[in-house]
């Protein structure tokens, strides 16, 4: 919880403002999955004896869709307007597409007070695209880059030079301190290989057909060289949002 001050003209320009953040289950410093007798991975290697139904695709859209209800019922609860914007950055910017693609939007001007008559009067596209960019072959990919079809004893072997080449492109040189970049090293060298294969294995990308489904105002924001999805994914998933605001590019 926080508000929105205006440093410059000291004033507060919104004296309430709550904050929810969502990641995928078992990654950075959620809550590790012990591991079960049941392995559906199905490929030479095995997935590190982990349930695989608990990290699929389907099970992300299901915890986020949970995520979104309590916040709306919530908002509710204390405000009875309120105003809702979604951020959402490189793979959640697909998962987002997808779950408002299945949301009605009705008029503004019409909301009542059922939660799921709330929708987000904006949402923030940061470093994301869609399935079938162009120069997106290795990274918007279903099913993951072709690494995580590697056995998991060869992904905890390669784990710490992963995580060194993800740091060099996810973090600037030049704007990140060097305390960030150690602490999110430790984070990623803790990820559970397992967990990371059984993930990335059932990624599903959101589709052209699903991003042209929003109607809500959507501001596409990209790094001019960003390392991890090129300039030109931002571009295409800007491309085919039928009510973009605007498409930001951060230059280097």
């Amino acid at each position: 919880k926080g508000c929105i001050f205006d440093s410059q003209n000291n004033n507060t320009i919104v004296d309430r403002v709550h904050f929810y953040l969502f990641d995928a289950f078992g990654f950075g410093e959620s809550k590790q999955l012990l591991h079960s007798n049941k392995n559906n991975d199905g490929n030479s290697g095995g997935g590190g004896g982990l349930d695989w139904d608990q990290f699929s695709e389907m099970e992300f859209a299901k915890d986020l869709e949970a995520v979104y209800q309590s916040m709306l019922s919530e908002a509710k609860q204390e405000i009875d307007s309120p105003l809702l914007y979604i951020v959402a950055h490189s793979y959640g910017t697909s998962m987002v597409i997808k779950l408002l693609s299945n949301v009605s939007v009705p008029n503004h001007k019409e909301v009542d007070n059922s939660s799921d008559s709330i929708l987000p009067r904006g949402v923030i596209f940061i470093s994301g695209t869609i399935h079938g960019g162009v120069n997106t072959d290795t990274t918007v990919r279903d099913g993951g880059h072709f690494i995580f079809k590697l056995p998991v004893f060869a992904l905890n072997w390669m784990q710490a030079t992963l995580t060194d080449s993800f740091t060099k492109a996810a973090f600037h040189p030049d704007f990140c301190n060097e305390e960030l970049i150690e602490k999110s090293k430790k984070n990623s060298n803790a990820n559970d290989m397992g967990v990371c294969k059984a993930f990335y294995r059932q990624t599903k990308w959101a589709t052209v057909e699903d991003a042209q489904k929003i109607k809500v105002k959507s501001l596409v924001i990209h790094g001019e060289n960003d390392l991890i999805l090129p300039l030109s994914a931002g571009k295409f998933l800007s491309e085919n949002l039928v009510n973009l605001s605007k498409f930001v590019v951060i230059p280097d």
